[in-house]
């Protein structure tokens, strides 16, 4: 599957700052607090808890490594025209269908590790969209639902798809995603954007492609930009979907 399905991103938190606290999206910490605080509680001065001192509490934890994995899809926020968020929008865009609205949502797609490393993990589909493909005879959203086991009508308008989408989404199914390391510089993209120019696209595509690290059997998820030389770490993208009883997980196995 083309980088134009949807442009999935390998994230963690999109909105990190909620009701238990954490890290805003400015990157201050959360003022929110549950309730007032006795200096002397003793989990604050009495309990006494292990701290390993070899670990780096700021250390980004390693991509999940290329291959299929099982996964639970469910719907995420996705921001309008307004500039609010919402489940779905209604749009047009020049290059898309010659400019006839459609439908658009985020899906979400947390992957299942038995063994824990990577269970959780959250990719992003942008912008799964309703219309039909002029070139395939279909649309993202009838693919996508039909993968979760909720394919609507052959016939059928673009509101039908999104109404069966958002149903689909709301029991959480879980399906197959096929994954893959992807290495794009946002300082060239950057600098392409403010010249008007094309962005670049990604310089580096798939795992076994990256470096391995200095005296290990692991590929290096850091790598330096051809072009620019700025730092760069890869991002996990979804090449495909298929359903459970298409195949089966290679990775997350317990």
């Amino acid at each position: 599957m083309d980088s134009t399905f949807g442009a999935p991103v390998f994230q963690q938190d999109e909105h990190p700052a909620d009701a238990a606290g954490g890290t805003a999206p400015n990157g201050e910490a959360s003022t929110q607090q549950l309730a007032a605080i006795d200096p002397n509680d003793p989990r604050l001065v009495s309990e006494v808890l292990d701290d390993r001192l070899d670990a780096d509490a700021y250390a980004v934890p390693p991509p999940p490594p290329d291959g299929r994995w099982k996964a639970k899809l469910k719907l995420a926020k996705i921001k309008g025209d307004d500039g609010q968020l919402h489940d779905f929008i209604m749009t047009s865009r020049q290059g898309i269908d010659d400019g006839k609205p459609f439908y658009a949502v985020n899906v979400e797609a947390s992957l299942i590790d038995f063994g824990g490393h990577h269970d959780g993990v959250k990719l992003t589909e942008y912008w799964v969209k309703s219309n039909i493909d002029g070139r395939k005879g279909t649309s993202q959203m009838t693919t996508l639902a039909a993968k979760a086991g909720s394919p609507p009508p052959a016939r059928a308008t673009q509101k039908d798809r999104l109404d069966n989408m958002l149903k689909t989404l709301a029991r959480e199914p879980e399906v197959i995603v096929e994954t893959y390391w992807e290495a794009r510089c946002q300082t060239c993209e950057t600098n392409a954007e403010k010249k008007g120019d094309r962005k670049p696209g990604a310089f580096l595509r798939g795992e076994a492609r990256f470096p391995m690290k200095t005296g290990t059997t692991a590929h290096d998820a850091n790598v330096s930009c051809p072009t620019c030389r700025s730092g760069c770490r890869a991002q996990v993208r979804v090449a495909q979907y298929f359903s459970v009883a298409e195949t089966k997980p290679t990775k997350g196995l317990a």
